[in-house]
């Protein structure tokens, strides 16, 4: 995420927890510093938002290589089932195989008491290839793609214990190629 405005930076796609805690600590410090009080608040959510990501991204990874990722992934759904609209749940997401992975970022948001939106955000290389782009859409003397999809879905199913463990364990456990 973010790759359209920070392509060849250390930000860029596959490492997500990091970028999840340097974006998280520099929101922090624009909020601390110079951002008017009107804007500080959503500034300052998006920064827990992105530190909560890091360190849930973290225990995951850790749950996953020690044989407690059911466990982790009911701690992760009793708090997606708690978010009260319009709360959010973001989350690092993807893939891992013997010969690399894909990272993307998962948002769950709560529309209702029924239903939530699911964002899934792609990273990292590819984008250039896989994504809708515009020449209107040049900002900074960079064109911007489309990297990211909303999709409605219903509360029974996104809050689901085997819909959750089998999308985090694609992430954080190596599959074969």
């Amino acid at each position: 995420f973010l790759d359209p405005y920070i392509e060849n930076t250390n930000l860029e796609g596959g490492l997500l927890a990091e970028t999840f805690g340097e974006v998280g600590a520099a929101l922090k410090a624009i909020a601390d510093k110079s951002v008017p009080q009107l804007a500080r608040a959503a500034v300052e959510e998006i920064g827990r938002l992105f530190a909560q990501a890091r360190a849930d991204g973290d225990d995951a990874r850790h749950a996953f290589e020690n044989d407690g990722g059911e466990a982790w992934v009911d701690r992760i759904q009793a708090r997606i089932v708690k978010l009260a609209p319009p709360d959010l749940l973001v989350q690092e997401g993807g893939w891992r195989s013997e010969r690399g992975g894909h990272a993307i970022v998962y948002i769950f948001e709560r529309a209702s008491e029924d239903l939530f939106y699911f964002t899934i955000i792609n990273t990292g290389a590819g984008i250039h290839s896989w994504h809708p782009s515009s020449t209107k859409a040049i900002v900074s003397g960079k064109m911007m793609y489309r990297t990211a999809m909303r999709i409605p879905i219903p509360t029974n199913r996104i809050t689901s214990r085997e819909f959750l463990y089998h999308l985090f364990r694609l992430k954080h456990v190596r599959h074969e190629s």
